[in-house]
């Protein structure tokens, strides 16, 4: 026999949905809901980068300011990089 562990605030609803009187093929579904709602936010996630010029490749006095992105957990780097390079580039 397969047994689940649920944690309080599951157990919390669990016990709400059963004296409501709706099927347990119902709760289910709406745990299940969540599950997709935390792994889409987990595939949609994006990481804050700052990129900036080491002090040996600054030529001037003052140093540039870093160049912040907001990247896609999933993206391919290079494009990154081929943005910061022309952001620099146009400075």
């Amino acid at each position: 026999m397969h047994s689940t562990r649920l944690t309080p605030d599951e157990l919390v609803k669990f016990l709400d949905f059963m004296h409501s009187g709706q099927p347990l093929h119902q709760l289910r579904r709406k745990r299940m809901a969540d599950d997709r709602e935390i792994l889409r936010g987990i595939w949609e996630a994006k990481l804050p980068i700052a990129f900036q010029l080491s002090s040996e490749e600054v030529n001037s006095m003052n140093s540039p300011e870093p160049f912040y992105l907001m990247v896609p957990r999933l993206h391919y780097f290079p494009l990154v990089t081929d943005k910061v390079i022309k952001f620099r580039l146009a400075i």
